[in-house]
């Protein structure tokens, strides 16, 4: 159902794109700073087994970032975004120095209806695709050195949306979502978690689902006219 409610929503979005006169549709680009929550589950036991022993290093449940994209408002009350999210994810463990990098890149695309307001406010709600691609890098059994992280996922997300016009071509942006987004075949030097460590353990998930909270600036074509 939750893909089915996503594909509907584009589907609007897109007939309203096509039958919007093409002097008529906004276009414009946004840069925004973020701060995430991530799941991390089998990423969280390992680093609680870690402090058990000895070790310290902190949960990777958290991120700040940033991206950029493009924004497009076929209509007032429609717009169709396409965002570079890259996730920067990093634990230092005190001891050794170890560090665990989580880091990836997101290429998001999104669709929001945006509800009348009064002039220079508005507000919405959105839902969208992306695809996360992980490149970071673990310890590996011996702890002293450390092998590539890789994977990658088709993921979804859900957002409350707000602009408020502070030009004719500046706008500041706000959004509050949750994303779903989780690796479930990470590997580890091209490997699974078994064949790597020689041990019959599970598959390592690579969860960044989690809430995304983002304000940026928007900035549109002097021609456009939203």
């Amino acid at each position: 159902m939750k893909r089915f409610g996503i594909a509907a929503l584009f589907v609007v979005a897109l007939v309203a794109f096509i039958q919007k006169p093409a002097q008529a549709i906004t276009w414009g680009a946004e840069a925004f700073g973020a701060f995430s929550t991530h799941t991390m589950s089998d990423w969280k036991d390992l680093t609680h087994f870690l402090n058990q022993v000895g070790f310290t290093i902190d949960d990777p449940t958290s991120s700040w970032g940033g991206g950029l994209g493009l924004r497009v408002w076929p209509s007032s009350s429609w717009m169709i975004a396409a965002t570079w999210e890259p996730i920067i994810l990093e634990r230092k463990e005190q001891v050794t120095g170890v560090v665990l990098d989580f880091d990836a890149q997101s290429f998001q695309l999104t669709s929001g209806y945006f509800f009348p307001a009064p002039e220079g406010a508005k507000f919405g709600v959105g839902a969208g695709v992306a695809y996360y691609s992980l490149h970071g890098h673990s310890p590996d059994s011996t702890f002293f050195s450390s092998v590539d992280l890789t994977g990658n996922t088709v993921g979804f997300h859900f957002a409350g949306m707000g602009e408020w016009t502070v030009s004719r071509s500046f706008a500041i942006t706000g959004t509050v979502g949750y994303r779903i987004a989780k690796i479930t075949d990470t590997k580890f030097d091209g490997k699974s978690a078994a064949e790597e460590f020689g041990a019959p353990i599970p598959n390592t998930d690579t969860d960044y689902s989690g809430l995304m909270v983002r304000a940026g600036l928007a900035y549109y074509l002097p021609q456009s006219h939203r």
